[in-house]
């Protein structure tokens, strides 16, 4: 077998181990092996370990979203019981401060202008006294207590309105009305919460079909 040395190119065929010209090892045929697996041997690719990574980011999610959780449970308590506050301060009974046989005559528009610049002074002038209001129904609706009430204001446009509460075997009359068309309302002032004026006891006075 013919053999060339790596190092000064001779060639010999006497099956020594050693070049004798130079002295360098010839390479054994395990060597020639080898050299051949490392050139076509193909290699996968070293996957680094990334377990200790997952855990920590899962760790950081789960702590996150347990603190949104938390914060998200604190708002809805808190407006589920600022919802139930307002519903019992609409349905409360309400006592009448002014025993006149005469209510207090307003229109929609000027009640609700009062209480937007002034809610203090308001309160002294209409909270617990007869009102006689005029105004345009802006909607007609239910309460979570199943009651019924209408919203009326200046027009159907407009974003405050006066919400007035009926009894429930005032329905029928109720059911007969649209929204955008004028009425006139009788009630008992019971303050603003939501940027709108409550009224209690309600009962219509003048029921007009025509839209404004």
């Amino acid at each position: 077998m013919e053999r060339i040395c790596a190092n000064c190119g001779s060639k010999s065929n006497d099956g020594n181990q050693f070049c004798t010209k130079c002295g360098t090892p010839y390479p054994t045929p395990e060597d020639e092996q080898r050299k051949i697996a490392d050139k076509y041997l193909v290699r996968q690719p070293q996957v680094r370990n990334t377990s200790a990574h997952v855990r920590r980011f899962a760790q950081k999610s789960v702590s996150f979203l347990q603190l949104l959780s938390g914060f998200i449970s604190i708002i809805i308590f808190c407006l589920i019981g600022y919802f139930v506050y307002v519903v019992l301060i609409a349905i409360q009974p309400t006592p009448i401060v002014n025993q006149s046989s005469t209510p207090i005559m307003i229109s929609a528009s000027q009640l609700i202008s009062e209480y937007a610049n002034n809610e203090v002074a308001a309160d002294q002038k209409y909270q617990n006294y007869k009102l006689e209001i005029s105004g345009v129904v802006q909607s007609i609706s239910k309460n979570l207590f199943n009651d019924p009430y209408i919203v009326i204001a200046p027009n159907t446009q407009t974003f405050n309105g006066i919400q007035c509460s009926f009894n429930q075997d005032q329905e029928v009359e109720l059911a007969t009305l649209n929204a955008g068309q004028s009425i006139t309302v009788e009630g008992i002032g019971n303050g603003y919460v939501l940027n709108s004026v409550m009224v209690n006891n309600c009962s219509i006075v003048k029921n007009n079909s025509a839209s404004q």
